[in-house]
């Protein structure tokens, strides 16, 4: 019966020092899942942030290539106005040369001042 209590204490201190390695265990794990956790937020928030400063600078290039546009939009329509009215011109003044017309004013009153 001695043998059987003493080895039953023997068992019980073996079982408690398990416990207490056990709930030591579990206590360090609780604290490095909560440092994970706060890890965690922490790069959430620095997302948040980064997130954050990336919708600035995207809206700021939305609004000054808005402005871009417009000034290209004004300039290939000067440019546009430009060809085509220097392409009207060369080509009155083809049908002119065609028709001598130019010629012709510049030999009459020539002629006129050599008859006259």
């Amino acid at each position: 019966m001695k043998n059987n209590l003493d080895f039953s204490i023997k068992r019980v201190n073996e079982l408690s020092l398990q416990l207490t390695e056990k709930e030591n265990e579990k206590f360090t794990l609780s604290a490095d899942v909560e440092k994970l956790y706060k890890e965690i937020e922490k790069l959430r928030i620095d997302k948040n942030q980064f997130d954050n400063e990336l919708t600035g600078y995207s809206n700021e290039g939305a609004k000054q290539s808005k402005a871009y546009y417009a000034i290209s939009l004004l300039l290939i329509t000067i440019i546009t106005l430009l060809t085509t009215y220097i392409t009207f011109n060369g080509i009155d003044l083809i049908y002119q040369t065609n028709n001598n017309q130019i010629f012709n004013k510049s030999i009459c009153t020539s002629t006129m001042n050599n008859e006259a």
